[in-house]
């Protein structure tokens, strides 16, 4: 293993890089929540370092660590101008060599005479633990989240023990529905049994359009059927309390009456056809306000136009905010999440800016995320 600290030139080495302006002003903006940034040349050595933190790692040859990305790179500079190329930019994700912890790269394979700034192959990457839309989010309750990839293995997971680690087929029994959801790609919703219990999920492409658009992951939102059922209970039990409170209090009501004003409660209790009138108005009335109750009670937070919109109507059974034991609906906050809404605000009233991957994923800010790195 070949390492060295020796930086020439002097820029090769930026350390702290989101605390100064370096060469010209220019700060990463755009994406700042990267821990290291790296170009190596096509033998795999690493010949400038930027990092993030305060001190620099020493440089290595990606080559003879046999880091993943590097075999990603090999092979788009090795088919260039082939019939057949391979695409030039990339993620991945594999376990530190030195630490063991995760790492994600993405990874861009520079052409050379593709770009007059450069006259050899080159590769360029960027990484970080975990990506900020990834890393803890904000989830309701008893929800959870994996990412997976075409083979099952969990890449990213709301419960972080288990990324890398957790083949999600193995672990919901092989469900052929869900495979043919994740491998294909496309949108669904289901019910598998996961670590032995049945789960309610839906299945969706994680990410679209851009320069890292096809690792080929999907986003398997989940939560177990327990949860629905015991809300479902929790529901019908309190209806039934509340009705027999309300019977124990009509009973009442009727039983004094029975007793200190018979005559009163007959008149009460049998209708006069004489005031058919009065009733009509009274049943009218009625299902006024029960109708606008429930148009009022409703709860939508789908968008009123474009894309969003068109979307979220295609999906919106899915996200229906009423408590049903059949259809899983977390939010529709998470709803916008998954259907690319722009925003989801968070609980300091403060909206969160947009991720890498789904735009409403994101609900930690960098100092915090310094902070854990530095300990």
């Amino acid at each position: 293993m070949q390492q060295h600290t020796d930086c020439k030139p002097s820029s090769a080495c930026e350390s702290g890089l989101l605390e100064k302006t370096i060469h010209g002003g220019v700060t990463p903006t755009r994406y700042p929540y990267f821990d290291l940034a790296s170009w190596n040349d096509a033998d795999g050595t690493q010949r400038v370092k930027w990092s993030t933190t305060k001190t620099v790692t020493p440089f290595l040859n990606i080559r003879d660590e046999k880091l993943p990305h590097y075999r990603e790179l090999e092979r788009s500079w090795r088919l260039a101008g082939s019939e057949s190329p391979a695409p030039t930019s990339g993620i991945s994700v594999f376990p530190s060599p030195s630490t063991g912890e995760r790492i994600t790269v993405f990874w861009r394979a520079i052409l050379a005479g593709k770009d007059e700034k450069f006259s050899a192959n080159v590769g360029q990457s960027m990484s970080m633990n975990s990506p900020i839309a990834l890393d803890r989010p904000l989830l309701p309750n008893h929800v959870r989240f994996a990412v997976v990839d075409h083979d099952g293995l969990v890449v990213f997971h709301s419960d972080g023990t288990r990324s890398l680690q957790e083949s999600f087929f193995k672990e919901c029994e092989d469900d052929a529905a869900l495979k043919s959801a994740v491998q294909e790609l496309h949108d669904d919703l289901l019910t598998a049994y996961y670590l032995g219990r049945p789960t309610r999920m839906y299945i969706t492409r994680l990410i679209g359009d851009g320069a890292f658009a096809n690792p080929r992951w999907a986003l398997v939102v989940f939560q177990d059927n327990a949860v629905l059922e015991t809300l479902n209970l929790e529901t019908l039990t309190l209806a039934l309390i509340m009705f027999a409170a309300f019977g124990v209090v009509l009973g009442a009501v009727s039983a004094l009456l029975h007793f200190f004003a018979p005559s009163r409660r007959t008149k009460w209790f049998w209708p006069d056809d004489r005031k058919g009138w009065a009733y009509a108005t009274v049943a009218l009335v009625n299902a006024g306000v029960i109708a606008l109750g429930r148009r009022s009670s409703r709860i939508d937070g789908a968008p009123r136009s474009g894309g969003d919109a068109d979307r979220w109507r295609r999906h919106r059974h899915v996200f229906d905010s009423r408590v049903d034991a059949g259809v899983f609906a977390p939010h529709p906050g998470l709803a916008r999440v998954l259907l690319g809404a722009r925003h989801v605000p968070v609980r300091d009233g403060r909206r969160a800016r947009r991720g890498v991957f789904s735009d409403g994923l994101r609900f930690r800010d960098r100092p915090a995320r310094e902070e854990r790195t530095r300990a």
